[in-house]
């Protein structure tokens, strides 16, 4: 994704334990490898420019002890890709496929350099 817009706010701050919660948003081109060989053709697996992405977030941030971080986040997304290259030339043959996602993500980690800001 290229553009990436996140708001983050703190939710409850004590001694040892910090809750943030955070939104944004993305948009990215998407080029896949396809890696097809198709009806006798000769295999294509190079790199195009087949489409768009777009994504919703929402995200809940807690650390603890000033360093350790854990984090579920959801996201909402669209993905369409019209011009999917299915053969190697250049003749007129493509795949197209759109769709929607949801996801939920779960991580915990190590927080470097660590600064509140109010």
């Amino acid at each position: 994704q290229i553009p990436y817009y996140e708001c983050k706010f703190l939710i409850l701050s004590k001694k040892d334990f910090n809750l943030f919660w955070a939104y944004g948003s993305g948009i990215g081109a998407l080029m896949p490898k396809s890696n097809v060989k198709l009806f006798g053709n000769e295999r294509s697996d190079r790199y195009h420019l087949a489409g768009f992405g777009l994504d919703a977030r929402t995200s809940i941030n807690a650390v603890f002890w000033n360093h350790w971080m854990a984090r579920v986040e959801g996201k909402f997304g669209y993905i369409n890709m019209p011009d999917i290259k299915t053969t190697l030339n250049n003749k007129p043959d493509k795949a197209s496929q759109d769709f929607v996602f949801y996801q939920i993500n779960f991580g915990i980690g190590y927080v470097f350099n660590r600064k509140i800001k109010n």
